[in-house]
């Protein structure tokens, strides 16, 4: 039995007595001592799928981590091209590595960018028939700018031939 001499000599635990401790502690009937046949001793086999589980559970986490981080860039990548095309920036150049990957993120990068040459060929084609309708504008202007000058020459035709024919009457109306 251990003796108040044996204790360690702290100010406060000098003045306590330490109580005797016998050298097995009895246990409720409830509950049987860890021997090598417990299913808790570290031999067992309920550590080893313990263990197992743990290694599994730690894996899987960092394999989510992995592919969440993987997912969350291509996204940002194809928010970041669809966002310069929203503003107008046709020309921006995709990116190959996202062209060429061979998952869905890399399907909806390169459906992205038919939508960016699509809309391109949209807006070359509405430069096409702007510059084809100024050009028709341009004519329309010259023909009208013709018209009018034939219509001036025609007037004043008309008005020599009816100077012309006023002076004739008058000639005829004198000789008469």
């Amino acid at each position: 039995p251990a003796t108040a001499a044996s204790a360690p000599s702290t100010p406060s635990s000098a003045s306590l007595p330490v109580p005797s401790c016998p050298a097995r502690v009895a246990m409720p009937s409830t509950m049987s001592p860890i021997t090598s046949t417990s299913p808790w001793h570290p031999n067992s086999q309920i550590w080893v799928i313990v263990a197992f589980s743990v290694l599994f559970v730690a894996i899987a986490a960092v394999a989510v981590v992995l592919l969440s981080k993987s997912l969350v860039n291509g996204l940002t990548a194809i928010r970041k091209f669809l966002h310069k095309i929203a503003n107008g920036d046709l020309g921006v150049q995709p990116d190959d590595v996202w062209q060429n990957r061979d998952d869905e993120l890399g399907d909806i990068y390169r459906m992205a960018t038919r939508l960016q040459n699509t809309l391109r060929q949209i807006v070359n084609e509405i430069k096409m028939s702007a510059s084809r309708l100024n050009d028709s504008a341009d004519q329309l202007t010259d023909m009208a700018q013709n018209t009018n000058s034939v219509v001036e020459d025609v007037i004043q035709a008309v008005g020599e031939i009816s100077q012309g024919a006023k002076q004739q009457a008058e000639d005829t109306a004198e000789t008469n």
